[in-house]
């Protein structure tokens, strides 16, 4: 469980990482924002490389726990597809700075983000192939797609679309857009 410093230093070093970028974020800004001593963040980070990274692991966790809780929910699959679309624009519009915050760095951030990247392919896709296979299996998704593949489509098109979405148009419903996911990914959008 997180100290109450320690989200506050978050909450201010996404904020500030996003407006200002990486560079141009200094420490003692994230001390003033988050209204703590300078020293309180060393006594959590050794620096900002560190808090940075921190800060993408922490987002990457929750979103990897989100997917997990839904996996595990004994419902049917077509309601965990939409559990899942539903809970990725939720999330997005919960952690708007974190994705400033990493659009504005998306340049750097395979060299400050390596480490996130690797925890993405690690639970939040095992999670994800849990449901793809179930959905297989009970014939609600083509069995000739190959599961890793439809993985990184699905990811791609959730995390894209919702980091668009709550960066530049966060006045649109929330479940507007979950539900345009939704029927794009059950109806497919060329009428025939």
């Amino acid at each position: 469980m997180k100290t109450d410093k320690k989200q506050s230093i978050y909450l201010a070093a996404a904020k500030l990482f996003g407006k200002k970028g990486f560079e141009g974020t200094s420490l003692d800004e994230v001390a003033h924002k988050a209204g703590v001593a300078k020293g309180t963040i060393f006594y959590h980070f050794q620096n900002k490389e560190e808090l940075f990274s921190a800060l993408i692991q922490e987002g990457i966790e929750q979103l990897s726990r989100g997917i997990e809780t839904i996996a595990n929910k004994n419902i049917s699959i077509e309601k965990k597809l939409e559990l899942i679309i539903e809970f990725h624009f939720g999330f997005f519009k919960e952690h708007r700075d974190m994705c400033l915050m990493i659009l504005g760095q998306i340049g750097n951030f395979q060299k400050r983000g390596q480490k996130s990247i690797e925890l993405i392919r690690g639970r939040y896709l095992t999670a994800m192939e849990e449901i793809i296979k179930e959905a297989k299996a009970k014939g609600v998704i083509d069995k000739k797609l190959e599961t890793e593949s439809l993985i990184i489509a699905l990811f791609s098109l959730l995390a894209v679309t919702g980091v668009d979405w709550a960066i530049f148009h966060p006045k649109l419903p929330e479940e507007k857009m979950a539900e345009t996911i939704k029927s794009l990914l059950f109806d497919g959008f060329i009428k025939r």
